[in-house]
């Protein structure tokens, strides 16, 4: 998973996070563009960015969260190894199911990191969404979570009531435009694209 988050510092915005569900490690890799491809550095010389010393962790994925912190989606199993990998004297002392009931979940947040207040964007004002689009853009340079993502998060839902329903938000559009300019609005626009669940 690439990190689009800002709860991090700025060094850690675009590195790989990598989960090593046989080590129980996270890596960490910088990534640097190279043609048309990258290429993956590790980030932290001679230590991994976790190293757990429970051997049941299996962090098996990551998730960017809108306040800019990272998820960590530990499977959490006793074996990882494919049961044709495990020999018969083996696997005849082992419960290949053991911990199919304690997955966890760990919120990866830096030292004395203050979380932000988060925008209220269902009952602001098109001129305070527009501003909110703008100082986001700007300071991550590819509008990748939140506001975005939450933009797309009312509308796809389809409920009557959300805020961002398609015909509240093809007036919020029009009004953009009308208020800020037709490009602010076409931004809004894009971000705001229906997202397929599929």
């Amino acid at each position: 998973t690439i990190y689009t988050g800002d709860a991090y510092p700025d060094a850690f915005r675009g590195n790989a996070f990598i989960g090593d569900v046989g080590g129980n490690l996270v890596h960490r890799k910088t990534m640097t563009p190279d043609g048309p491809s990258f290429v993956a550095r590790r980030a932290d010389q001679k230590v991994e960015f976790i190293a757990s010393t429970d051997n049941w962790f299996r962090p098996v994925n990551f998730v960017n969260a809108p306040d800019g912190t990272l998820y960590v989606l530990d499977m959490y199993r006793e074996t990882i190894e494919h049961p044709y990998s495990i020999p018969e004297d083996i696997k005849k002392h082992l419960r290949l199911e053991s911990g199919d009931n304690r997955g966890r979940i760990y919120r990866l947040l830096p030292p004395d990191w203050e979380q932000p207040e988060p925008p209220k964007l269902a009952k602001a004002s098109s001129q305070e969404l527009i501003q909110s689009l703008k100082v986001y853009v700007a300071v991550h340079s590819a509008p990748v979570v939140c506001p975005s993502d939450q933009w797309r998060r009312y509308h796809s839902t389809g409920a009557s009531s959300n805020q961002f329903s398609a015909g509240i938000l093809a007036r919020k559009q029009r009004k953009f435009a009308a208020e800020c300019g037709e490009n602010d609005a076409l931004a809004l626009k894009r971000f705001a694209a229906p997202v397929s669940n599929t």
